[in-house]
């Protein structure tokens, strides 16, 4: 997998190439330090995967990830976030990003997340996912809230 890493903060990129260097099948192509600079370098790169944090100057990362995605179409953009924040995460989703993951949870959801990127899958950390289930259960019609269990 071709990663590109768009952070601004230089100490948490060093840690990301450090903590993703133990997966020889992941190898880190670039690195970004804003928004536009990540939308620049994936169009030169063109990587598999972009791992982006969502708070970054110029533009943010969910910005960033819909230029890249509408650039190549094959690219996915995993989000890193310091943030369970439900307007962050719907708008990366309608972005279009591959994945949402806590900064709190990097240890245990990174690498499971950038490949379920390339196998062209979803992958929210545990708490993103719980607040997109409770997001969808209160777009749902009364009648099938209570039919999933979701009652009010």
């Amino acid at each position: 997998m071709r990663l590109l890493i768009a952070d601004d903060c230089d100490a948490m990129r060093d840690s990301l190439k450090c903590f993703i260097r133990k997966h020889p099948d992941i190898e880190v192509i670039g690195e970004a330090t804003d928004g536009e600079a990540a939308v620049e370098l994936a169009k030169e790169m063109t990587p598999d995967v972009v791992l982006m944090d969502v708070s970054m100057p110029k533009l943010n990362g969910i910005e960033a990830a819909a230029h890249i995605l509408k650039d190549n179409a094959a690219a996915r953009v995993t989000v890193l976030s310091a943030y369970s924040n439900r307007a962050f995460v719907m708008a990366g989703l309608k972005a279009g990003i591959s994945g949402y993951v806590l900064k709190t949870s990097i240890i245990d959801d990174l690498i499971p997340a950038l490949r379920a990127a390339t196998a062209n899958e979803l992958f929210l950390s545990p708490e993103i996912a719980d607040l997109v289930s409770e997001q969808h259960a209160k777009q749902l019609p009364k009648a099938d809230r209570t039919a999933s269990g979701t009652q009010e």
